[in-house]
């Protein structure tokens, strides 16, 4: 299959109920390793990831249609998996607030159990230091540090302006290096 451009597939998507299922293989083949590397760094689990991602591939294929092009395709694609990780990042909230598990105990046990860190101690306390963070912090943080997405993409995917992002980032990378001292001293 060539590599159709952003235009190409969601004009393949209108164009006919039979190329609705073609448009969103396209999508899936040119976005999906990306989405899971991202959505991984938010949730760590991968099998939380793999859920977001069917459940963000099912809401392109219901949303699509309503797709203006005010933003790149991939940034509408990511707005919708951010809100999906976020919604599984709550629902994980109340149920550790019922077990009495900090976010870092809760990266552990995700982390031993699907065997995230050979050794690397550097990359495990810096995940320790994101999984401290408030959500918007941490997602933040995530997207700029991980994927070095532009403020100005945030802002459309997040809803919040640059410069309440930049703060946030700012604020964030203060904290994880605050932690990294604490801990690795």
């Amino acid at each position: 299959m060539s590599e159709k451009t952003d235009k190409e597939i969601i004009e393949l998507f209108i164009s006919s109920d039979e190329n609705k299922t073609l448009a969103l293989q396209i999508i899936v083949e040119k976005y999906s390793r990306r989405l899971y590397f991202s959505v991984r760094k938010i949730v760590t689990s991968h099998h939380d990831t793999d859920d977001i991602l069917q459940n963000t591939f099912i809401k392109i294929f219901q949303s699509l249609q309503s797709f203006r092009a005010e933003s790149s395709l991939y940034t509408f694609i990511y707005k919708i998996a951010v809100n999906e990780a976020l919604s599984t990042l709550r629902k994980r909230t109340r149920e550790r607030t019922h077990i009495s598990e900090t976010p870092v105990e809760e990266f552990d046990a995700i982390a031993d159990k699907e065997a995230l860190y050979d050794g690397n101690t550097l990359e495990r306390e810096l995940q320790h230091a994101i999984a401290t963070l408030p959500e918007k912090q941490k997602l933040v943080f995530s997207l700029r540090y991980y994927d070095e997405m532009p403020f100005k993409d945030m802002s459309i995917i997040l809803e919040t302006s640059e410069s309440a992002l930049k703060t946030s980032y700012h604020i964030a990378r203060a904290k994880v290096e605050t932690f990294l001292k604490k801990t690795l001293d």
